[in-house]
C-alpha cells in the first residue's frame, strides 16, 4: 500500500508539475472571419408533374382565379390541369461581404509540453455572433408551352429566371462533436508553443427564404484547429487560433409549399408546386481568433488514499497528511482544499465531500 500510493502520487505530481489545462475564451472585438454559401438545389422532375406550374381556380374557394390548360390545343378548357416542368433549380449566394464578422468561440485546450500533445476539448464557434445576411434567391424552371384562361394567354415553353426571395443568413455555428480531440504542440520560444489539432465538428447553418426556415441539416466537417499559446505561470495564457473550412454537402431533398407567381407575359396568377432532388452547398470559413486562457479549479475527488471508496477512511488519511504522514495519501497536494494552508480545513472539507457535500 505505501509502495503503490508513493508511487501514485509522484506520478500525479510529476504530470501535475508539467501538464497545463486552460480554458479557452476568444474576445471577439480581437477576433475576424469571413465566410460564403453557395446553395443550389434541382428539382425532382420525375416522374413527370412531381413538380408543376397551377392556376389559382378553385371552384369552391377561387372561381375567378386563373386556370392553366398543357399544350396550345386540345386538354380540358375548363378544367385546371397541372403542367409538368421539365428541369429547374433553386439557387443562392451568401457571404460576409468586405465587412469582417466578429466571431466568438470557446474551447478547453490540455497541454502536454514533455510529450508534445495537447487535447482540446469543447470547441465551439459561433461564426456571425449576432450578425446576419442576406441575398436572393432565383428559381430557374423550364416547362412546356401551355394556355391560362382568366386571363387568356398563350405561354410558349421556355426557360424563366424568377426572383425566388431573399434567403436570409441568421446562423453559422460550429461545435466539437467528439468528447476530445489530440494534436501537436511544439515550443516556439519565449515560453509560448504551437499547436496544431485536428478534428470535426457539426456545421449548422440557420436560414430563412422570405421569413420561412429553408431547410439546410447540420453537416459534420473535418478542419484544423491552429495556433499560438503563451502560459504566464500566473494560470493564464495568451491564445491565438485559427480555422479554415472548404465543405461540400449533398442532402437529400424534400417538398416546399406551393409557391404563387405572376405569369409572365399576360399576369395570371399561378401556383408553382415544386420537390427539391437535393439541396447541394458549399460553405467557406476562414477565422483568426485571439483571446485568453485560464487554469480551471483543480478537481476534486475525496478518494484521498486511491483505495476506489469514499469513506471515513479518507478522513482518517487526509487527518495523518495535515501532521505530514503521507505514506496512504495518494493525491498530489495535502492542501485539499486549495486555501494555500495544510491544516485542520482540509480534514474538515474531506470530512464534508464524504458526506455528500460539495467540493470545496
Amino acid at each position: 500500500m505505501r509502495v503503490r500510493t508513493f508511487l501514485g502520487a509522484w506520478l500525479l505530481a510529476t504530470t501535475a508539475a508539467s501538464a497545463q489545462p486552460f480554458d479557452v475564451t476568444m474576445n471577439p472585438a480581437a477576433s475576424t472571419a469571413s465566410w460564403t454559401f453557395q446553395l443550389a438545389a434541382p428539382f425532382q422532375t420525375s416522374p413527370s408533374g412531381t413538380c408543376n406550374i397551377l392556376g389559382n381556380y378553385d371552384a369552391t374557394t377561387n372561381p375567378g382565379g386563373t386556370r392553366t390548360v398543357p399544350g396550345w390545343i386540345g386538354g380540358n378548357t375548363s378544367g385546371n390541369t397541372p403542367v409538368p416542368i421539365t428541369s429547374g433549380s433553386i439557387s443562392a449566394n451568401a457571404g460576409s461581404g468586405a465587412n469582417p464578422l466578429h466571431p466568438a468561440s470557446t474551447f478547453g485546450i490540455y497541454l502536454e509540453p514533455d510529450d508534445g500533445l495537447c487535447t482540446v476539448t469543447d470547441f465551439f464557434a459561433d461564426i456571425l455572433n449576432g450578425q446576419s445576411t442576406s441575398s436572393t434567391a432565383n428559381l430557374s424552371i423550364s416547362f412546356g408551352s401551355f394556355r391560362t384562361y382568366v386571363p387568356f394567354c398563350l405561354v410558349p415553353g421556355a426557360p424563366l429566371n424568377v426572383p425566388l426571395g431573399t434567403v436570409t443568413v441568421t446562423g453559422l455555428t460550429a461545435l466539437q462533436d467528439t468528447p476530445s480531440a489530440d494534436g501537436t504542440l511544439t515550443p516556439a520560444g519565449g515560453g509560448a508553443f504551437n499547436f496544431t489539432v485536428p478534428m470535426t465538428a457539426m456545421v449548422q447553418i440557420t436560414a430563412t427564404l422570405d421569413g420561412e426556415a429553408f431547410p439546410v441539416d447540420p453537416v459534420q466537417i473535418a478542419f484544423a484547429l491552429t495556433g499560438t499559446i503563451t502560459p504566464h505561470g500566473d494560470g493564464t495564457a495568451t491564445v491565438s487560433a485559427s480555422i479554415s473550412i472548404n465543405e461540400q454537402d449533398s442532402q437529400p431533398g424534400a417538398p416546399l409549399d406551393p409557391m404563387p407567381m405572376a405569369e409572365p407575359i399576360c399576369g395570371g396568377n399561378l401556383l408553382v408546386t415544386i420537390v427539391l432532388a437535393s439541396v447541394d452547398t458549399t460553405t467557406t470559413i476562414n477565422a483568426n481568433l485571439a483571446g485568453t486562457g485560464v487554469s480551471p479549479p483543480p478537481a476534486c475527488d475525496a478518494d484521498v488514499n486511491c483505495d476506489g471508496a469514499v469513506n471515513g477512511v479518507d478522513v482518517e488519511v487526509q487527518e495523518l497528511a495535515v501532521g505530514g504522514d503521507l505514506a496512504d495519501y495518494c493525491l498530489p497536494d495535502a492542501d485539499f482544499n486549495q486555501d494555500g494552508a495544510v491544516n485542520g480545513g482540509d480534514v474538515e472539507a474531506v470530512e464534508l465531500v464524504v458526506g455528500g457535500a460539495p467540493c470545496p
